[in-house]
């Protein structure tokens, strides 16, 4: 009836009497029973205690986990596990076997726990290990599987970075991924088929759009704040430039060195400062020094009295008394020679002439406006020009500047040359495609304004039909021509130009002349007059320097020891 009868205790332990010292502890109860003194019964409270009796007396077995939930009464730090069991007796064989007691065991070593945390980490080792295995079988399979399928990605990846699309080679290693190279091949082809058609459409619309007729009213329309220049035309930021300059050198009364290429308008620059000058209502005589020798320039500036040699018949004012009251303009002034120099130096110091063969002096009253193409600095320090007459002639510098430097002006020029033209030529309506308009501005122009307007007129004197195509302007000068200053790399969009051979390009003077100065190596200007069949010495003059700004030869020293040799 639950009561506690004895302990058990330790084999070596033979003699001593039985108790309940270690059973009891933790619970309350009754202790001793008539002739059981050790014996001890549990209070009802205790419900865990209890419960296993009443477990035991319907002949079942159990195993309690033993908790301060489950049992607050009892102390059970140590006590974790509550086994128990019935303990049976049959009185005769064969009979029934009637429950006498039971038989508690109370673990407070907690081995039952022990066995079974190492029984799970058993468990959880075993299925660790399982997992990283079968992980490592799944990856190497996937692996093996998925390789093909890797390298035709990459293969992918290595044509799309290609400018070309081509089709992906590779060996076949299973039919899906054949079959997937293949929709792959296929959809590149579609690409790369789709990718022409519309490149052609491209260049079809491309070459339709160049062969239209540009509007140029529409493209170079601008305000012009100096709407009095009338012959010089740009909307530039070094045109506006020179314009100011124009206007600032034209309120003084000074000398100015006007310093250009050839064909950028030098002259054109002088005769505006004249007209806008106070001296507008004098003349603007305008003189060549460079198609001149030396005593035919010196005769035509300063001028002689009747008799001063044989040939002069009557007096000649010269170029500085003709121009007196107006503006006298020099161009080529880098040419002159010592001689010629050491005149002008005398006239501009003390601004009075002296004709030849006449004894008195003349003072003059003419602003001088010089111009060169030459680094008149370098010819100074070469010896070849006066210091002196430098500073003299650069109280004010103005430079002209070239057309390749503002190519935003070449619409505007090209329809004024137009205009021009086709008035002159009676072939009104005229116009520019797009292609010829590109390729206006594409040429790096090396004899600027000039050479653009000879294309222009030329192009209208030959042009059949209403809109003059890109195939219609053919240039002095081809691209492969050209001196290496004047080169530059032609836009991809405008393709090659047509090859034309160099000596199409040069006149019948120039043609014959210059297989016979490559064989003497160095000729002057006297020699050229004399291969070219006794032309003018200015004719000779221009033909050398279209020659020299061609390439064809090259120009060195200065006035009269000057020498061109083949470049």
């Amino acid at each position: 009836h639950g009561w506690i009868l004895f302990q058990s205790e330790n084999l070596e332990s033979v003699d001593k009497l039985l108790s309940t010292d270690n059973a009891r502890v933790g619970f309350e109860g009754d202790h001793g029973k008539f002739g059981l003194d050790q014996a001890f019964r549990p209070f009802a409270e205790h419900s865990v205690y209890w419960d296993a009796v009443a477990t035991v007396q319907k002949g079942e077995r159990g195993l309690f986990n033993v908790d301060s939930r489950y049992e607050p009464t009892l102390d059970l730090a140590d006590q974790t596990f509550l086994g128990f069991a019935p303990v049976r007796f049959t009185e005769r064989p064969g009979g029934p076997a009637r429950i006498l007691g039971g038989i508690v065991f109370a673990d407070r070593s907690r081995l039952i726990l022990s066995a079974e945390i190492r029984q799970f980490n058993a468990l959880f080792a075993v299925v660790a290990v399982a997992m990283v295995l079968v992980s490592g079988v799944i990856y190497l399979l996937c692996r093996g599987i998925m390789q093909p399928v890797r390298e035709l990605t990459q293969a992918v990846d290595d044509s799309l970075a290609r400018p070309d699309l081509r089709e992906i080679s590779l060996p076949d290693t299973d039919r899906e991924t054949t079959h997937l190279r293949l929709a792959v091949n296929r959809l590149i082809m579609s690409l790369k088929t789709q990718h022409n058609e519309l490149r052609l459409k491209d260049e079809f619309l491309k070459s339709v759009r160049q062969r239209e007729k540009v509007a140029l009213e529409f493209d170079v329309r601008g305000e012009d704040e100096h709407e009095k220049f009338v012959d010089i035309l740009g909307l530039s930021p070094a045109m506006k430039a020179l314009k100011n300059q124009i206007v600032k050198a034209a309120a003084v009364d000074a000398d100015v060195l006007v310093i250009g290429e050839t064909g950028t308008g030098k002259e054109l620059t002088a005769n505006a400062i004249h007209h806008q000058s106070m001296r507008r209502t004098g003349p603007f005589v305008s003189i060549n020094c460079g198609s001149l020798d030396e005593n035919l320039l010196m005769d035509t500036l300063f001028g002689h009295v009747k008799g001063a040699f044989t040939e002069a018949k009557n007096d000649r004012k010269g170029a500085f008394l003709a121009a007196d009251g107006g503006t006298l303009f020099l161009d080529e002034i880098g040419t002159a020679s010592p001689r010629v120099q050491l005149a002008l130096l005398r006239a501009l110091s003390s601004r009075v002439i002296q004709p030849l063969g006449c004894d008195m002096e003349i003072p003059f009253n003419t602003r001088i406006i010089a111009a060169t193409n030459a680094d008149l600095e370098g010819s100074v320090r070469d010896g070849s020009f006066r210091e002196d007459l430098l500073y003299r002639l650069k109280v004010i510098t103005i430079h002209t500047p070239a057309l390749r430097n503002r190519p935003i002006d070449i619409p505007l020029l090209a329809n004024y040359f137009l205009n021009e033209a086709s008035a002159a030529m009676n072939k009104a309506g005229l116009g520019f495609s797009r292609g010829a308009l590109e390729k206006l501005k594409d040429s790096p122009w090396p004899g600027n304004v000039r050479e653009l307007k000879n294309c222009i007129t030329r192009a209208v004197a030959m042009a059949e039909e209403q809109v003059i195509q890109a195939e219609d302007l053919v240039f002095e000068m081809q691209p492969g021509d050209l001196p290496l200053e004047f080169r530059r790399e032609r836009p991809a969009g405008l393709g090659p130009a047509a090859p034309q051979a160099a000596g199409e390009t040069l006149n019948a003077r120039q043609r014959a002349a210059l297989p016979r100065i490559r064989e003497r190596g160095r000729i002057s200007r006297a020699d050229y007059e004399a291969l070219a069949g006794g032309v003018a010495p200015r004719t000779a003059q221009a033909d050398l320097q279209d020659l020299v700004a061609r390439g064809f030869l090259r120009k060195e020293g200065k006035g009269p020891a000057t020498r061109y040799v083949p470049a």
